[in-house]
């Protein structure tokens, strides 16, 4: 009875370092989303017609300010976020697999499963390294884009209006790829 209950109680506590660092990952993806929404509703902003020129740019710069207040005043916290979530998770994969030498009782399945899980998470921390990299570059870029947007805007531009136009479905694309790639 008390060797089962050891069982559970360390299992337990692998899964639930193995969760921080999920949940770490899932607070720095959040903070992201908050950042593309900012940057979306400043590109909504700038291309509003039921508003006055003025009140455009003002809308837009608010939006493209926060956007990068957030991102200027969260990116180490994100980073070292990101760094102790992927930390962890290792630290549960390592813990799994010394618990797994000496449970002899499951260990050959689990054993298994770890060999593919620690290929498997390689795999992951390399690529949300590249993402978290590349999604920041792309929101600072977004962020430098509103801001000269928001200098440039000029009245009765069709073909200022057309590349903004194309330019935002093209943001929108971006994003859509960076969240999908950090959603998987």
């Amino acid at each position: 009875m008390s060797a089962a209950r050891r069982e559970l109680e360390t299992v337990g506590t692998i899964d639930e370092l193995k969760n921080a660092g999920y949940s770490k990952l899932s607070e720095v993806n959040q903070i992201m989303r908050e950042i593309s929404d900012e940057l979306d509703k400043a590109a909504e902003a700038a291309g509003d017609e039921s508003l006055s020129e003025e009140d455009r740019k003002q809308l837009a710069a608010d939006h493209t300010e926060t956007a990068q207040g957030l991102l200027v005043g969260n990116y180490g916290y994100m980073e070292e976020l990101r760094r102790k979530g992927l930390q962890e998770i290792k630290d549960a994969r390592e813990l799994e697999t010394e618990h797994i030498k000496i449970d002899t009782l499951g260990g050959v399945k689990q054993a298994k499963q770890a060999v593919m899980d620690a290929g498997v998470d390689a795999a992951f921390q390399s690529e949300v390294s590249g993402v978290l990299d590349k999604a920041s570059q792309e929101l600072e870029d977004k962020v430098q884009e509103a801001i000269d947007r928001r200098n440039d805007i000029t009245t009765d531009s069709d073909k200022e209006k057309e590349e903004e136009t194309e330019e935002m479905k093209t943001e929108e694309e971006a994003e859509e790829e960076k969240n999908s790639i950090l959603i998987n």
